[in-house]
């Protein structure tokens, strides 16, 4: 016999088991929006507006390497000032981190609370010695750096960061079997701690993707 669907408490049931359900499927650290429950909606990515740069780039980074990924987006802006004579304010670069690449975009306290410095092999640029703090923040005095590739060097010339939601979360578990502390706490405590400036991504394969359909080319950079 068909099943009774004008049932009210029936009607109920299957309601309810839904919102369940989607709940589950939320990506890790994500919360229900708009665009989640409504399907063809686009999502609220101001990440992705104000392009109108002569040339646009987005930067795959999927690797720590000492600063060399930012030194890479120093010489394509230099490259561009000295060969084709475009000015910074004419490129819209955007510079996509996850993996070993979240070695740069956390702050001082997550380096010495969670030992970052160690765990993605990174070397203080003043003492040579495993870093303790975030050294891709600033050029301090001392650096032998060729030339200022900074995080805070790369936003002042527009140029936009983000971190990937599912780096986060693998980082978040990784921390969690180290020191035994709750992921989802530990997670949360990460997102406070993100520098200034970043947005994270749910994906960063989904925000190259976004980033190639709003007109920029892709580089990674390993």
């Amino acid at each position: 016999m068909p099943a009774d669907h004008s049932n009210p408490e029936r009607r109920k049931f299957v309601v309810g088991a839904g919102a369940a359900l989607s709940a589950l499927l939320l990506p890790f650290g994500g919360t229900a929006n708009a665009a989640s429950s409504a399907p063809g909606a686009e999502p609220d990515e101001p990440w992705l507006k104000g392009l109108t740069g002569k040339h646009r780039q987005f930067f795959d980074i999927g690797a720590g390497r000492n600063g060399v990924p930012l030194e890479r987006i120093l010489n394509f802006y230099e490259a561009y000032k000295e060969s084709y004579a475009v000015d910074a304010r004419d490129l819209n670069v955007l510079f996509g981190f996850h993996g070993a690449g979240s070695a740069y975009v956390l702050n001082d306290a997550m380096y010495a609370k969670y030992a970052l410095g160690k765990k993605y092999e990174t070397t203080d640029p003043l003492t040579k010695a495993t870093a303790t703090r975030n050294p891709f923040v600033r050029m301090l005095p001392g650096y032998t750096w060729r030339g200022d590739y900074s995080i805070e060097a790369f936003q002042a010339r527009g140029g936009r960061i983000l971190w990937c939601n599912k780096s986060l979360g693998n980082l978040s578990r990784d921390l969690a079997k180290d020191t035994g502390g709750s992921e989802a706490d530990i997670a949360a405590e990460l997102r406070k701690n993100v520098l200034p400036g970043i947005t994270i991504v749910p994906a960063m394969v989904v925000a190259s993707n976004r980033a190639q359909e709003a007109g920029c080319a892709y580089s990674c950079i390993a």
